[in-house]
C-alpha cells in the first residue's frame, strides 16, 4: 500500500512518545489535582494522607533505608495476646491501628482492633514501646508531616526527653519497636470510619482505581484481564457495576503473565486511554508497562507496549505505578 511504510514508522514513533511520557504526564496530573484541594483539608493522595483523620485504621510501615522484599518486617503490629508491639512481614488484622483524635489537633491516641491503646513509658531511660488498656498522657502521639509522604510519630508524655519518637532499628534482622531521636512512618489507610463507609461493589477489588470520563465514574482492579466497573457516581445506595474487563487482543509477552497488580488509567484526550500495570516477569519480579485503548470501551485496551518502562530496573521489582 503506498506510503504505508511512512505511516508504520510515524504510528511506531508516536507510541515511543507516549511511551517515553506517560509518567511525567501522570506526574502533572497529580500535581494540579493537589493543587486544586487545599492542604488543610482532609483529603488522600494516591500514597496516604495528606491529614490523618480520626476513626480511621492505618496501616503503619516503617520507612527503612533498605527497600521490600530484601528489608521485608515493617509493618507495627501487635502480639497475639495484645500486649506487645513489633514489626511483621505484612499488613492484616494485626496490624491495623484506629486513630482517636483529642483536643489537640495533632495528637492521637493509636488502639489495636483488641482494644488496647499503644503505649510508652515516661520515664527517660525506658524505650520500650507496648500497650495499655487505656488511654491516657503516656499513650498519646502527635503526628507530623516530614515530607515525601512520610510521618514522625512523638510521644506527648515523653517532652522532656530525646527518646521521644515511634521507631525501629536500622538493622532488618531486628523486628523491635522502640523510642528513639528520631523514627519516620508510611500511614496506609486501611479501614475507614464505620459512620462514613460503605460498599462500592459486591466482588472483591484490590488497588481500585477510579476514573471519571463521559459523566460517569469507571474503576479497575489488581488481577485478570483487569475487570472494569461503572456507576453514576458515589453515594451510600450506589454501587459499581462490572461492565466487562479493559484488556483485549494479543497480551504482549510482558504482559502475559497473569499477575497483572495495581492498574491506573491516564485519560489523554476524548479517544485515548492508556493503562499502566505490572505483571510478573520471567524472573519472577513485577515491571510496569501500558496498553492503549481507542475508545476505553470494555476489551479496547490492546494496543500494548513493546516492553516495560525503564523505571530503574529496582532489585526488588516495580508495582503501583
Amino acid at each position: 500500500i503506498p506510503g504505508s511504510t511512512h505511516f508504520a514508522r510515524a504510528m511506531s514513533g508516536a507510541w515511543d512518545s507516549l511511551r517515553a511520557s506517560l509518567v511525567f504526564l501522570t506526574a502533572l496530573k497529580l500535581a494540579a489535582a493537589l493543587r486544586e484541594k487545599p492542604a488543610e483539608e482532609a483529603s488522600f493522595s494516591p500514597y496516604g494522607p495528606t491529614r490523618p483523620l480520626s476513626g480511621w485504621s492505618y496501616y503503619l510501615e516503617s520507612a527503612r533505608e533498605d527497600v521490600w522484599p530484601s528489608c521485608n518486617f515493617r509493618f507495627l503490629s501487635r502480639s497475639p495476646d495484645c500486649t506487645t508491639v513489633d514489626l511483621f512481614q505484612a499488613a492484616g488484622e494485626n496490624q491495623a491501628f484506629r486513630l482517636e483524635a483529642l483536643d489537640s489537633s495533632d495528637a492521637f491516641y493509636l488502639k489495636t482492633d483488641c482494644g488496647r491503646y499503644l503505649s510508652y513509658s515516661s520515664t527517660c531511660s525506658v524505650s520500650t514501646v507496648d500497650t495499655f488498656p487505656a488511654g491516657g498522657i503516656n499513650q498519646e502521639f502527635r503526628l507530623k508531616a516530614l515530607g515525601s509522604f512520610q510521618w514522625s510519630l512523638e510521644a506527648v508524655g515523653r517532652a522532656s526527653c530525646d527518646t521521644k519518637f515511634l521507631s525501629f532499628p536500622s538493622d532488618c534482622n531486628n523486628h523491635a519497636v522502640q523510642l528513639d531521636v528520631q523514627g519516620s512512618w508510611l500511614l496506609h489507610p486501611a479501614i475507614g470510619d464505620p459512620d462514613q463507609r460503605h460498599f462500592t461493589n459486591t466482588p472483591s477489588c484490590a488497588d481500585p482505581f477510579i476514573w471519571r470520563t463521559a459523566g460517569k465514574l469507571h474503576m479497575t482492579c489488581t488481577g485478570g484481564q483487569l475487570p472494569l466497573y461503572e456507576a453514576p457516581h458515589i453515594a451510600p445506595n450506589v454501587s459499581f457495576q462490572q461492565i466487562g474487563s479493559m484488556l483485549g487482543g494479543e497480551a504482549a509477552p510482558w504482559a502475559s503473565n497473569g499477575a497483572r497488580w495495581a492498574p491506573e488509567n491516564l485519560e489523554v484526550d476524548d479517544k485515548l486511554n492508556v493503562v499502566v500495570f505490572s505483571d510478573q516477569q520471567d524472573d519472577g519480579k513485577q515491571r510496569v508497562g501500558w496498553v492503549a485503548s481507542s475508545g476505553g470501551t470494555p476489551g479496547s485496551w490492546s494496543r500494548y507496549s513493546s516492553g516495560t518502562l525503564d523505571l530503574g530496573n529496582r532489585p526488588g521489582g516495580e508495582i503501583d505505578p
